[in-house]
């Protein structure tokens, strides 16, 4: 089938830049269903043209800034309007190229020109042999006059990247703990603590795929995953109605967060671009620092946009995590997802977090799906200043160039990437310092919410105070 979930068993680049987007259509379209819904990072909103021949939708990448091109693209539409297909994909120079000489075509299964249907929440993967100077995708309906209703173009770098990193069970448990332990507020995750995301069936259970967001079949149908960080000092979780969640890695792209749970529900991308008190990833300080304030609410919200999220499968996940019951739910969903991605239980251990616990975060036996254990001393690595670094994501694509990408640790630990003679490479830093144990007696939290109960709104500032004169 041409129509088809992101790749099960391969993890794809990272979502290359969108800058800008034209279109060709029939009579001018409503500003509400302009070309730039289809590079907004949400499957809930969508571009639109009216009825006319050769439609044609044009989105800008920044291949070109990377030194890289582009190698695959994602087409997300609903068939609940206008047919989409027949229609092509090009990669090219410039908005709305098409022409055989400085553009090239994408296939699917071998075919250039897609005919069939995609349905809600389905994207179209298409192969692309792009080429350098080709930084622009262009969609192109053929054949009759009709309308045309796209969700969200999304392109990737021709760059292969490694998977779940191949290391030792209790290191990557260590770096969780570690991060757990001296998490504080921060402008980067792996130092404000753990991000985590509990279980609150937005998540694919119809389909067997928890791990991934409800795209279809779904009341309602969300683009974006919840999640919260936690640490030694602020350990309240979200009580979820399946006893636990995913452990997510400290490098998950996110949209944007909130110091408490907003609701965010079926907002497009979680509300990130017009809620009062969103704030972006570089305010994330200042958030957690609300957040951390006394007399605040018990949990954060950050957005995981759904995109960034579905191309960065299966390595955004660091662990399965039981939080509460017996974690029947959870076991099940951790054994079918070794299977799925046919990964081990140590790269992707099941784990138990109880808060006031040291260490925090604890192993649970799990079925390996015929996997042994792996020793820490056969990981394949190499020093970095006394650190041991594992395979990695060095990268020039990554959002924010090389300078906002890093390695890890066997420990967990964050490696800086930086340019050295042109190439993005990991480096050198401080000598590793083992994590001091956590506090054994952290704040004691507000009793968990339930997840019937809608959550209160956070407190309002303490009062002026005003000084009085004799």
């Amino acid at each position: 089938s041409l129509l088809m979930d992101p790749p099960a068993s391969s993890l794809l680049p990272p979502a290359l830049p969108l800058t800008g987007a034209q279109a060709n259509c029939g009579p001018e379209a409503d500003s509400f269903f302009g070309a730039l819904k289809a590079v907004d990072g949400s499957w809930l909103t969508h571009a639109q043209c009216w009825s006319g021949s050769n439609n044609w939708i044009s989105v800008r990448t920044e291949a070109d800034a990377g030194g890289g091109v582009i190698g695959s693209v994602q087409i997300y539409a609903s068939g609940e309007h206008d047919r989409l297909g027949p229609f092509e994909v090009w990669v090219g120079a410039s908005f709305g190229d098409t022409a055989p000489g400085s553009a090239e075509r994408c296939t699917a299964n071998g075919s250039q020109t897609i005919s069939q249907e995609p349905t809600s929440g389905m994207p179209v993967l298409l192969a692309c042999g792009g080429s350098r100077g080709a930084s622009y995708v262009t969609l192109r309906q053929v054949g009759s006059s009709r309308g045309m209703v796209v969700h969200e173009i999304v392109a990737y770098a021709n760059q292969t990247l490694p998977q779940i990193p191949d290391v030792a069970g209790r290191d990557i448990i260590q770096g969780i703990n570690a991060r757990y332990s001296r998490g504080k507020p921060s402008r980067t995750i792996e130092n404000a603590g753990v991000l985590v995301h509990i279980f609150d069936d937005t998540e694919d259970w119809r389909n067997g795929r928890p791990w991934d967001l409800c795209v279809r079949g779904c009341d309602p149908v969300i683009d974006h995953f919840s999640a919260s960080v936690i640490n030694a000092k602020r350990p309240a979780v979200y009580a979820g109605p399946r006893g636990g969640g995913l452990v997510l890695s400290a490098d998950a792209d996110f949209l944007c967060i909130y110091d408490h749970d907003y609701g965010t529900g079926s907002r497009a991308n979680g509300g990130c671009a017009d809620t009062p008190g969103a704030r972006p990833q570089s305010q994330l300080l200042e958030a957690l620092r609300d957040w951390d304030a006394p007399g605040a609410y018990w949990y954060n919200e950050l957005i995981v946009g759904g995109l960034s999220w579905q191309a960065s499968l299966p390595r955004a996940i660091e662990a399965f995590l039981i939080t509460h019951g017996d974690g029947r739910a959870v076991r099940e969903q951790h054994a079918n997802f070794l299977r799925a991605f046919k990964v081990c239980s140590w790269q992707v251990p099941l784990l138990r977090y109880t808060p006031g616990k040291s260490p925090a975060f604890s192993e649970v036996e799990s079925s390996g799906v015929g996997c042994t254990p792996k020793a820490a001393t056969s990981v394949a690595a190499t020093s970095v200043a006394g650190r041991v670094s594992t395979q990695g994501w060095c990268s020039s694509l990554t959002p924010g160039g090389c300078e906002h990408s890093f390695m890890w640790s066997a420990f967990g630990e964050p490696l800086p990437c930086k340019l050295v003679g042109g190439r993005c490479r990991a480096s050198a830093g401080t000598q590793l310092v083992r994590p001091k144990p956590p506090p054994v007696l952290p704040r004691a939290s507000p009793p968990l919410p339930s997840p019937s109960r809608k959550p209160p709104p956070p407190p309002p500032p303490p009062p002026r105070q005003t000084r009085r004169h004799p």
